[in-house]
């Protein structure tokens, strides 16, 4: 009798997670052929009403997304966050009246921590970070895809998001904020920055809650906005980095990676490294070594695609990600002047910096979460 609440909690667990699972892979395409299917039935009306609203609405995903308080406290996240368990770890104070962009590693496979401590309430956000409101950024063209785009978007306490326009520009190339210039163009769940690109890059994946577009107005308006308390969340490994993440990998892509500290140049927003221990813990991968068949395929998809596609299972050789604890570290501030037009000089320094404290931040938590001393970050 004992151990039946212990399976029920595992039960519901395990539920959370697979239906996450679900939402990430395959929801977007069944909220497609279900308004397709109402549109050929006798609810077209209805549909044609819901896109005339939906194109008046095209700019919120650009303006904080449409978030509830409601969705970001859900029990089946606390349930998701239970499953591995998640754990969100503060080492400093963050002033509220500021704006911030988080940068979040590894990226690991599916970016598991990200969205459980930066999109739910499950493990204490609000609690641990009172007057900061979290966002993840994401690939502008999932915001297209009808009611999806509306459920993808709510997360975190009701606020304002219409009160300005933005102005309607370009979406983030893969390489950043600038709109047309272009580089290799990494995919992945979440946000990556590139040299050449003054910005962060869009994620191609898409679970669900509190997400907005990554395209340089949402960016903009976030960290731009007055009174402070806006944190975006990217991870600047970005696509290459997930094709790494296999178990005990401590490899981050981040030499290059300097779009990230432009922007927060632009906008005078704080630099925060966090570091994810357990992230790369959760999936297995197919052998995929640089030069191999495998990978060269993997870049060429990308290439070809946008899209990174790991080759990765969990549990029984399934979708299931292993049970595994996820503790996210939280670093201290880095405090950002704000340069309009910052030079490259500028850009080097404070990436350098961002590096610096996001390698002491890891040698300092490292072994209290089963990283052994001997072991080390290895930056490319």
């Amino acid at each position: 009798m004992e151990a039946s609440p212990s399976l029920l909690c595992r039960s519901l667990q395990a539920f959370a997670v697979l239906q996450w699972v679900f939402s990430f892979l395959g929801l977007g395409s069944v909220c497609l052929v279900a308004l397709l299917l109402a549109l050929l039935g006798r609810a077209w009306v209805l549909v044609v009403l819901y896109l005339i609203w939906l194109y008046g609405d095209r700019s919120t995903p650009r303006a904080g997304g449409r978030r509830s308080a409601w969705v970001r406290n859900w029990a089946i996240w606390r349930h998701f966050c239970d499953y591995f368990p998640i754990s969100l770890v503060k080492t400093a104070e963050l002033d509220p009246s500021r704006n911030y962009l988080f940068g979040f590693h590894p990226h690991g496979v599916l970016v598991v921590g990200a969205f459980g401590n930066f999109c739910t309430e499950a493990t204490g956000f609000s609690r641990l970070f009172p007057g900061l409101r979290p966002h993840l950024l994401m690939l502008p063209c999932w915001f297209q895809i009808p009611i999806f785009r509306d459920y993808i978007m709510t997360s975190g306490k009701e606020e304002e998001v219409q009160a300005q326009e933005p102005d309607p520009k370009p979406p983030l190339s893969f390489t950043g904020f600038s709109p047309p210039l272009r580089a290799p163009r990494p995919s992945s769940a979440f946000p990556v920055s590139s040299p050449e690109n003054p910005g962060v890059e869009s994620p191609n994946l898409c679970p669900p809650p509190g997400l907005v577009s990554s395209d340089k107005a949402s960016v903009s308006y976030l960290l731009s906005r007055p009174g402070g308390g806006q944190v975006a969340v990217l991870a600047v490994g970005g696509p290459l980095e997930a094709l790494e993440a296999k178990p005990g990998a401590l490899s981050l892509r981040i030499r290059k990676q300097k779009g990230f500290v432009k922007v927060a140049l632009e906008h005078g927003a704080s630099l925060v490294p966090v570091f994810s221990f357990g992230e790369n813990e959760l999936f297995r991968q197919f052998p995929n070594p640089r030069g191999s068949w495998v990978r060269r395929a993997q870049e060429a998809l990308q290439s070809l695609l946008s899209v990174a596609l790991p080759l990765f299972h969990g549990r029984l050789g399934l979708l299931m990600p292993f049970r595994s604890p996820i503790h996210t570290v939280v670093g201290a501030a880095i405090p950002v002047q704000r340069s309009p037009r910052p030079s490259r000089a500028q850009v080097d320094a404070l990436h350098a910096l961002y590096v610096e404290r996001l390698t002491q931040l890891f040698e300092e938590h490292k072994e209290r979460y089963g990283v052994p001393a001997d072991r080390h970050l290895v930056l490319t």
